[in-house]
């Protein structure tokens, strides 16, 4: 009888850094502030490895206009995000625009940025 002995060696599997960008308004703008002066918390503490960037209007609503997030979209999808996070609609409801319309407008900009290639929004 022969033995055969065999040794398995595990590499670990190259760890991918996801991108995600977070879009909004003023909240957001905020946000870039706090995380360009606390890098410690720039993945936003995540458990993953996370480059987190963020896009923001002050002011930004959903719908056409001067300050209509509609004109941040191009540049999102320049960035190649792997996630976006939308924080976007208060401004809009704040502003008199009914509920469902906000919940609407937000809906095509999902739409617009799923068929730009974003997987997860």
């Amino acid at each position: 009888m022969r033995l055969i002995s065999f040794r398995i060696i595990a590499y670990p599997a190259p760890v991918r850094t996801l991108k995600m960008v977070v879009v909004g308004h003023s909240y957001v703008s905020r946000l870039d502030h706090f995380l360009s002066t606390n890098t410690e918390v720039s993945n936003l503490d995540f458990f993953c490895q996370l480059c987190v960037e963020c896009c923001h209007q002050p002011g930004a609503t959903t719908c056409s206009g001067r300050k209509s997030l509609h004109s941040l979209l191009p540049q999102i999808l320049d960035k190649h995000p792997d996630v976006v996070f939308l924080q976007i609609g208060e401004n809009d409801v704040s502003n008199g625009l009914c509920g469902a319309k906000a919940a609407g407008e937000i809906v095509d900009v999902v739409k617009y940025l799923l068929d730009g290639a974003v997987s997860t929004i």
